[in-house]
Parts: C-alpha cells; structure tokens; sequence
C-alpha cells in the first residue's frame, strides 16, 4: 500500500487545476474495481487541503456530488461483502470446532516436527520401503 505521508506530500505538491483534473478522473475508477481505500483517502486529503477553493468554485461542486455518491456506494459494497466473508469465516471455525476436538486455532498453532524428527520418519519409511522391494525381488527370482 502507499504509506499515508507520502500520498498526502504527493497530493500535497498538486495545484489546484490538477486536482480537479485528478477528481473527474476518480469518478470512472469508483465504478471500477479500483482500490477504495487508496481513492478515498486521496478525495478525503484533497477536499480538506482545497476547501476553499472548491467551495469558491461552483462549477467543482458538479464533479463532487456524482464523486460523493459513487464513493458513498463503493465503500457501502466494500462493507457489505466484508461482512459476509467475516460472517463466512465465523460459520467455517464453528463447523471445524465442532468436527474437531480441539479448537480450530489450537491445530493451527500446533508444534511442527523438528527437522531431525521428519528426517528420521523419512529415513524409516525408506528403510521399510527398501526391504519390502527386495523380498519382493527375492520372491519373483524364487519363481
């Protein structure tokens, strides 16, 4: 992400004629789907910065109502699906709980195997596996 003092010092160096340019550009980008967050941190610093001048400029007031109400729906949609994930994830931990014995961050939290401990089980599997081919081979010699 950009960090919030760089935005606003890049804004910041904006004169006031290309910061209406940028504002009717972020219109098409609201209806997109473009990174919210970034687009209404960058209408909300440019609007505190250049109050005066966009309320002593009346033609301005035009590209901020249809902003407002675009950017006013987006984060309305944003919050809503984040919602409905968050809603999702609290049914998925209730289901993995309830399937489990333990609690769904305990497993997660589980201690791993050491390295020497997966190499041993790897050692011993292979070991298993190497003699269990050779009986076989034995065997079919045998035939």
């Amino acid at each position: 992400g950009v960090r919030t003092a760089e935005l606003e010092q890049a804004l910041l160096l904006l004169p006031f004629d290309a910061v209406r340019g940028l504002l009717t550009r972020l219109l098409p980008l609201l209806e997109a789907e473009a990174p919210i967050e970034l687009m209404a941190r960058c209408v909300l610093y440019l609007l505190r910065v250049h109050h005066k001048a966009i309320v002593a400029n009346r033609s301005l007031l035009e590209v901020l109502q249809p902003l407002a109400a675009a950017l006013h729906g987006r984060v309305a949609r944003e919050r809503a699906t984040l919602g409905y994930n968050l809603a999702a994830l609290g049914f998925v931990k209730r289901a993995v709980e309830r399937a489990g014995s333990g609690s769904f961050f305990d497993r997660a939290a589980a201690p791993t195997p050491s390295v020497a401990e997966l190499r041993r089980r790897t050692a011993a599997r292979e070991k298993a596996g190497a003699g269990g081919t050779r009986k076989k081979r034995a065997a079919k010699v045998a035939e």
